[in-house]
């Protein structure tokens, strides 16, 4: 069960690249089952609205000048277009979408306009903004340069100790979500039941790696059923 640490005053919900090219079967890079995931995440969005648990999130945008677009990819590093932006296939599935969220960017886009905060700005915004989404160019969302300054502020000014992640892909990028967390010491709670992976094998190892690094492993239930203080 989860450990009576983890309530609405110290804990943010993360949802992962619930995309259109990664939910829908029609999507450019889809991962197996993801749309199946949808009734538990919305569920979780709801709980999390009813007891005042912000929401964060990750996108990928990306732009052909990207290192990881390429027309012959490595499936490690590099991969086929996919969340191109622009696109309907870049942005959150609709049953998803974080009504009045704000988008966090990370560089200039490909006809040169700033698509991301100043640093002083960011943290002005934060102080109240109870939802945001940090767009990458990669598997990782720490490459996106206000994730670390974000996340310390959630840290040191609004008491934030925990994350709840849940999203795709298991072996991709909620792995380096989880590992992102970790590395800046929150204690990360990831909901078995609303993850997908590409390959299974993959996906089983990232599991027990978050469990060596002292993750949890919870179900939606284990959230849903419980009253945060």
């Amino acid at each position: 069960m989860i450990t009576d640490d983890l309530d609405k005053k110290n804990t943010i919900f993360y949802m992962v690249d619930m995309q259109n090219d990664f939910v829908n079967p029609n999507g450019a890079l889809y991962v197996p089952n993801a749309e199946t995931l949808i009734p538990t995440i919305q569920r979780l969005q709801a709980y999390a609205r009813d007891n005042g648990i912000r929401e964060y999130a990750s996108v990928d945008r990306h732009f052909f000048s990207d290192a990881e677009i390429t027309d012959a990819p490595d499936w490690s590093k590099t991969f086929p277009p996919h969340c191109m932006d622009g696109t309907i296939g870049q942005k959150i599935v609709d049953e998803l979408k974080l009504a009045g969220a704000d988008y966090i960017g990370n560089k200039l886009d490909e006809a040169g306009q700033q698509n991301f905060y100043k640093y002083d700005d960011l943290l002005i915004e934060l102080g109240t903004l109870e939802k945001v989404v940090f767009e990458k160019q990669s598997n990782d969302v720490a490459t996106n340069k206000h994730f670390a300054e974000a996340i310390w502020y959630l840290k040191s000014q609004q008491g934030i100790t925990n994350v709840v992640v849940y999203g795709v892909a298991t072996d991709y990028c909620v792995k380096d979500a989880v590992k992102a967390f970790q590395d800046n010491g929150f204690g990360v709670f990831v909901v078995r039941d609303a993850i997908a992976g590409i390959s299974q094998d993959n996906s089983n190892k990232a599991l027990d790696d978050f469990v060596a690094h002292d993750a949890r492993l919870i179900s939606s239930l284990d959230i849903l059923r419980r009253d945060h203080g």
